[in-house]
């Protein structure tokens, strides 16, 4: 009993207290009341008024106006509002706080690029994407233009070789929506037209891709393929920042075909020529194979791994650059040095001749972007920048290792190169033992930007001018050089039998056999522009008018596709584009771009390219604000919309080159011995009629529309954009096939086909903190595909319309025949009887016959309809670390050439096949037919599914670690930081197609390896 009354007693005691407490909190209680306004001292409704660390509070009224009671005078205020910063304010017992909110600068201030100009991020309404220039550096590579890939929605790129200084990428945006030559972006940087591969990545402040008609109609019959555009970095005030970077890099293939040895090579041939005729005797004796076998013989009998034996493991790679950055009243600078010297994979084997065979590229960059303050209202940039570079070949020799065998040639004996006349007289040696080709490049270009400000004449009036001049030389020199060759005897010398070297070509070592200006060209651009932008209230208005003109000069050139070089390739035009939007809400642009170009007769050659867009920004609506209260689990819901048309004048004929004037009339040349007259027929030049022409041709035109929803959830820490796009071509300038016995002439071309491309992108990413931990994760994924409506050639089994542009069309192979019985009760496969081994095919249209017109498209196309990209980053105190995936689907190769028929003229043999092929003991398992070394039933190397491979892959495209140093030791030597890195290109690659990379040509084709690259750098802040 006493210890229930001490519990009684105590909890009585207990809510005394209380009660206590709470009464002399309601005496000390406050009630706050305010405003809040925008940074144009406009009332804001639905602003959160929270006490800090409680989930008491409110929102503001229709006015701005709130008021909160019951509340300590100690307590803090938290405000915060969509699209605006947060900020807090102690209460201090105050009774009325007013505040006033900022715009967000990752939100309603953030400015990204646009054509011909910026615009706040918030009111774009067109499809554009951004990559910063600090993600591009990230990359060990030299070629700017392949770090974008995986980085950007709706950038589809494909590599086919990593030789240095030729290692260029081809980039489609969205997919695309004409004839292959035809499909190159336009790219801009700084505003002019030029190359950007070359461009040193630290020069680099982003790359914008603009992707709908609301962004690139202004650019009229060049925006059809979408634009790049690249800007450079300029000077920021404040005192100089000075910044090196240096890395060194190793660079080895990502993968390699690899070939049979010598000794399954020699079984593989006996087999071959035993299914031709099986009474034939075997080109190698037993003897011969065992001596393969066990290398007894290596002169007679080798086993030579030919990229083994002519390419070394690894090659270096090095990279530099210098930037110094700052200005003040006067002038802001931005300037750039850098360095690239790219080593390739070839061992040296020519030394002694004074040359060396290996490829090799080396680069300087240099760029100086200066911005004058010539008054308050005044600023003229000028900008420099160019590069120089030198690019070293002794040829091509994957060719020759694929035509070889491993048993053919020792290659060298001693420093002498080695022809054996087995069975064919090869060595790939001599193909980079001919001399050398050099190729030099200077391109400079220089920029000036002048700015004014009118707000005298009118607030928000401004005028600017940009005049920009460009030059390239390029010289080739060539070195020819011819290597001795012998063939090795074996001869009795005094009763031993002794090894000759015989010879068979005399060396001859030359000087520079030639130097040529490969091409030369200049280009002048203007232009002029009137810009105004006001804001009235919640109402901001913009409009631009502009005029520019482009023009191209070819003085001479020997190389490059474009007649009549001394006519300049000219361009004029004038843009006009309207922007509105209410309170960042209602969007509103309207643009139209009219030029014209020299390709197209008078009459013909401007064109008028209109474009609408509009957009929603649904979270600064009051309802929405209000319905939210203050949460900021969804930061933005922007929908928007385009619609416009946009053109292409680039022309094609038949062979995909560059044509210019094909509205002239036919062109007629005229060639020796070419009629043939008189009792002797004594022949005597004669004129033949080359391409007809058309006066009607005109640009092909592209219809475009976009729509796309962008969000932000959880105080903009998840990010969503999603965009669907529709690509209708016409228009496009195809050749008509030529009538045979009819005209022998080339048709001339017409604006007959069409073709549609749609698909759809998605963007994901989430950057958020956890302690002293930050990271981010984004994902990107683009799906496009075009199909061909209209081509002006007759539907047939090898063009069915409906497909894709990059599609294959071949036979369904159905296995192989294991039996003769089987294969005669088998139609006819190209008018042949098919025997055991070969490849077993169906009769698609069911004719009674297998040929030609039984093809049906097969497998995916040779440009890939999905590329994605995620990459996940995160940074603790000085630890940063990053990753980046990067893949292809819904893209296919055909095996062809040395990859797909053994030994064929004596060529090499996969490896695989000795597993693969067809054998009476091995029918279950083959996936590959019956050896042959004549190859007289070529049909089971006709295009089918049995070649076809998937080329799908991911690929571990970029990984990169590192340190920043920052402590005062560094600070009193004058360094402000200094950042350690090791980083990796190419790293791993998952992928079905096994015998080269999945972005090379799996055929003759077959070229310089893609490369993974083993990189490690310091970057030093002055």
């Amino acid at each position: 009993m006493n210890i229930n009354f001490y519990i009684v007693r105590a909890c009585i005691v207990i809510v005394l207290c209380q009660l206590i407490a709470l009464d002399l909190r309601a005496q000390n209680a406050i009630s706050v009341k305010g405003q809040v306004l925008d940074d144009e001292q406009l009332p804001l409704p639905g602003v959160s008024i929270k006490v800090k660390g409680k989930v008491q509070g409110t929102v503001t009224d229709v006015s701005g106006n709130y008021s909160i009671s019951g509340i300590s005078g100690s307590e803090v205020l938290v405000f915060s509002f969509v699209g605006y910063q947060t900020i807090e304010q102690p209460i201090n017992n105050r009774s009325v706080i007013n505040v006033s909110l900022k715009p967000s600068s990752e939100s309603l201030e953030e400015v990204v690029v646009v054509a011909y100009g910026t615009q706040k991020k918030i009111s774009v309404t067109g499809a554009l994407s951004t990559v910063k220039g600090e993600e591009l550096a990230k990359s060990p590579n030299v070629n700017l233009a392949q770090a974008l890939v995986g980085r950007t929605p709706g950038l589809l790129a494909q590599q086919s070789t990593g030789q240095p200084g030729n290692d260029a990428v081809s980039i489609r945006i969205r997919g695309s929506s004409t004839f292959d030559a035809n499909n190159e972006p336009l790219v801009l940087v700084d505003g002019i037209e030029r190359p950007f591969n070359s461009i040193n990545a630290e020069e680099v402040d982003n790359i914008t891709v603009l992707k709908d008609a609301s962004t690139t109609a202004v650019y009229g019959i060049r925006g059809a393929n979408g634009v790049i555009l690249v800007t450079t970095k300029r000077g920021k005030s404040g005192r100089a920042n000075v910044s090196f970077n240096t890395n060194l890099a190793l660079q080895t293939p990502t993968r390699m075909p690899e070939f049979a040895n010598a000794h399954d090579y020699a079984v593989l041939y006996n087999e071959a020529l035993y299914n031709d005729n099986p009474n034939q005797t075997p080109l190698f004796t037993a003897k011969d194979i065992e001596q393969y076998a066990d290398g007894s013989d290596p002169i007679f009998h080798p086993d030579i791994d030919w990229f083994d034996f002519m390419m070394k493991k690894t090659a270096p790679q090095s990279k530099s650059s210098l930037t110094v950055n700052g200005g003040g009243q006067l002038a802001k600078y931005f300037i750039s040095a850098g360095y690239v010297d790219q080593d390739g994979l070839w061992k040296e084997f020519n030394r002694q001749f004074g040359y060396s065979n290996n490829t090799t590229y080396k680069r300087y960059n240099f760029r100086s972007n200066v911005d004058f303050n010539l008054s308050k209202s005044t600023v003229f940039g000028i900008s420099l920048g160019g590069y120089s570079d030198k690019y070293h070949t002794a040829g091509n020799p994957f060719s020759g290792i694929q035509s070889t065998p491993s048993l053919i040639t020792p290659g060298l004996i001693g420093d002498k190169i080695i022809i054996n006349n087995t069975i064919t007289g090869r060595n790939p040696l001599p193909a980079i033992s001919e001399g050398y080709d050099e190729r030099f490049v200077n391109q400079f270009n220089v920029t000036a930007d002048l700015n004014q400000k009118l707000d005298f004449v009118l607030k928000g009036l401004s005028f600017r001018s940009k005049l920009g001049f460009d030059s390239d030389y390029r010289t080739l020199i060539g070195k020819n050089v011819t290597r001795a060759t012998y063939a090795p005897i074996k001869t009795v010398i005094n009763g031993v039998e002794t090894l000759v070297l015989q010879p068979l070509a005399d060396q001859s070592i030359g000087g520079v056999g030639s130097q040529t200006f490969d091409s030369r060209s200049k280009r002048n651009y203007f232009e002029s522009a009137l810009q105004y932008n006001r804001a009235f209230q919640k109402h901001n208005v913009g409009a631009l008018v502009l005029y520019n003109q482009n023009k191209q000069f070819w003085p001479s050139s020997s190389r490059y596709d474009v007649e009549y070089p001394d006519v300049p390739i000219g361009y004029l035009g004038v843009v006009g584009r309207v922007t509105y939007n209410y309170d960042s809400r209602y969007l509103l642009e309207a643009s139209v771009g009219r030029n014209g170009s020299e390709n197209f007769p008078k009459g013909k050659r401007y064109g008028t390219f209109p474009a609408i867009s509009a957009g929603w920004n649904v979270t600064r609506e009051p309802w929405v604000i209000k319905q939210l209260g203050g949460s900021d689990w969804l930061s933005l819901l922007k929908f928007r919309a385009s619609y416009g048309e946009t053109g292409n004048d680039k022309l094609i004929d038949g062979n995909n080159i560059y044509q210019r004037f094909m509205y002239f009339p036919s062109e007629y040349t005229f060639i020796n011995n070419r009629a043939q007259l008189g009792e002797e027929f004594k022949q005597y030049q004669g004129v033949v009629e080359g391409q007809l022409g058309n006066p009607d041709i005109t640009w092909e035109k592209a219809i475009k529309q976009n729509f796309g929803l962008e969000s932000t959830f959880f105080n903009s820490q998840l990010s969503l954009k999603l965009d669907y796009f529709l690509d209708y071509r016409n228009n496009i300038l195809y050749q008509k096939p030529s009538i045979a016995h009819v005209a022998a002439a080339l048709q001339d071309v017409y604006n007959i086909a069409r073709i549609r491309n749609k698909g759809y992108e998605i963007e994901l990413g989430w950057d958020s903190k956890i302690g002293n931990v930050s990271y981010y994760i984004n994902g990107n994924y683009t799906f496009a595909r075009n199909r061909v409506i209209e081509n002006g050639t007759p539907e047939s089994p090898q063009n069915q319309l409906g497909n894709s542009l990059n599609q294959t069309y071949g036979l369904t192979a159905l296995g192989f025949f294991n039996t003769q019985a089987e294969a005669d009760a088998w139609p006819l496969q190209y008018a042949a009887r098919s025997t055991p081994g070969d490849v077993k095919y169906q009769d698609s249209n069911g004719d009674g016959k297998i040929d030609e017109n039984d093809f049906l498209p097969i497998g995916d196309p040779t440009y890939p309809e999905i590329n994605y990209g995620t990459s996940f980053g995160l940074s603790f105190k000085g630890i940063d670390f990053s990753v980046l995936f990067q893949g292809a689907e819904n893209v296919s190769r055909v095996l062809s050439g040395y990859m797909q028929r053994p030994a064929n003229q004596y060529g090499t043999t996969l490896a695989n096949v000795m597993q693969q092929r067809w054998t009476p003991e091995n029918a279950a398992n083959a996936t590959l037919p019956k050896l042959t070394a004549t190859y007289g039933n070529a049909s089971n190397y006709t295009n089918s599914t049995l070649w076809m491979r998937d080329a799908s892959y991911l690929r571990l495209k970029n990984v990169e670690l590192g340190y920043k140093f920052n402590n005062s030791f560094l600070k009193k030597v004058g360094i402000n930081s200094a950042r350690f890195y090791v980083s990796g290109q190419n790293l791993l690659t998952w992928d079905k197609l096994k015998l080269v990379d999945p972005e090379q040509q799996a055929s003759n084709s077959f070229s310089y390896p893609q490369l993974k690259i083993f990189n490690a750098g310091l970057n030093v802040q002055f």
